[in-house]
């Protein structure tokens, strides 16, 4: 079952550093969570991130996993922002999906309307995903 909630966004934990939150709740089987940072002057090479921590638990037979990774400003271009991606699948199908945030070093996170901080839209690349998934062009 696709997950009931699936979040990505960061708070500042201070000026000069974040911490990204990627959350999936409610899923079954088992979500694996994965987040990336897409790399300057690139719309598809991406590194992995490494420095995470996953926490999973499973209640009522759903699963919920949590990944953070705390990121350094001083580590990011100055002048730009930075896109980090959030994705979560299934190995047992063929089933992806991704959010992405963008983070500008030193600033707060964006506010939704609502008071949330929030990320940015990823439907095209959404489908874009189910698309190639769909047709067995992954």
């Amino acid at each position: 079952a696709p997950p009931s909630t699936f979040h990505f966004n960061y708070t500042k934990s201070s000026s000069d550093r974040a911490t990204l939150l990627c959350e999936v709740d409610g899923a079954f089987p088992m979500p694996h969570l994965k987040m990336y940072r897409l790399l300057v002057d690139s719309e598809d090479d991406q590194a992995e991130l490494v420095n995470v921590q996953l926490t999973t638990e499973r209640k009522e037979g759903y699963y919920r996993a949590v990944m953070t990774s705390e990121v350094m400003d001083n580590a990011l271009p100055q002048d730009e922002a930075t896109v980090f991606l959030c994705s979560y699948s299934f190995k047992e199908i063929k089933y992806q999906r991704l959010k992405r945030l963008t983070y500008m070093p030193g600033s707060p996170p964006e506010k939704d309307e609502d008071g949330n901080t929030s990320s940015k839209n990823s439907t095209p690349i959404l489908w874009l995903v189910f698309l190639c998934f769909y047709f067995g062009l992954s």
